[in-house]
């Protein structure tokens, strides 16, 4: 698309003109175009769930508060999960 875009350039420039650059040109833009329409669609669906306000299961909240509530010295550290998994 560069180079498409560079010849273009020198032949607006020269006063010339291809008709098969500009038609490719075109095609590109209205691609490039479509494109960025799905990303403002995706956007804007994504920025309708982000402020939703989801509430977690019972579960989860009962899980979250135990862990919560685990004291420090029960936790497992990093490099004893490593070495168990290495074994």
């Amino acid at each position: 698309m560069r180079n498409e875009y560079n010849q273009l350039s020198k032949n607006i420039k020269s006063g010339g003109h291809s008709n098969i650059l500009v038609k490719k040109m075109a095609v590109t833009l209205e691609m490039i175009h479509k494109e960025i329409k799905q990303m403002q669609n995706n956007l804007y669906l994504l920025k309708h769930i982000m402020e939703e306000e989801y509430e977690l299961s019972e579960k989860t909240q009962e899980k979250l508060n135990r862990a919560r509530k685990t004291p420090r010295s029960e936790y497992i550290s990093h490099e004893h999960v490593k070495q168990k998994l290495l074994q």
